[in-house]
């Protein structure tokens, strides 16, 4: 995606004729590419950008741009979030399966959290079996649209 040239106002070229730039590819050194997309506005009214850094060829930066823009249009892009598998679990456990789960298979589920994911701060061997029990919560998070793409049900164990 090629950008305008920037005005005084510092609107582009393209956007003044209609089209408005979604991302850009700014060089960041020899071989830093960053990539900035507009992401909308917050309730405030707030420009949001998402940045990422691209390590390699410009061409490599485009690509991702270009790529990124098309999810986001096509609404698959899932914009990365600070929860971590716990806090997604928990909160799952509490939303959506507590009400309709037996009061012994939720005690179960709380357990299998508690002893596979808390206790263990990074990924081993027993978080195959946590990962077989939730795998119906990836699937109801498709269903109420907590997920927007299928990339949870791709996960190889």
């Amino acid at each position: 995606m090629s950008a305008g040239r920037f005005t005084r106002k510092g609107r582009t070229q393209s956007e003044k004729e209609g089209q408005i730039m979604a991302g850009q590819v700014i060089k960041r050194g020899e071989k830093n590419w960053v990539v900035r997309i507009f992401m909308g506005r917050d309730g405030n009214g707030k420009r949001r950008y998402m940045n990422k850094t691209i390590r390699g060829t410009k061409k490599a930066a485009d690509t991702y741009l270009n790529k990124t823009l098309t999810e986001i249009s096509a609404g698959t892009f899932v914009e990365s979030s600070p929860t971590t598998v716990e806090e997604y679990l928990q909160k799952w456990l509490e939303t959506a399966a507590k009400p309709r789960l037996r009061d012994n298979t939720y005690k179960e589920y709380l357990g299998l959290i508690e002893r596979y994911i808390s206790r263990h701060s990074d990924v081993c061997g027993c978080l195959k079996c946590v990962l077989w029990r939730f795998r119906g919560s990836m699937r109801h998070s498709l269903r109420k649209s907590f997920l927007r793409s299928q990339f949870a049900l791709r996960i190889r164990f």
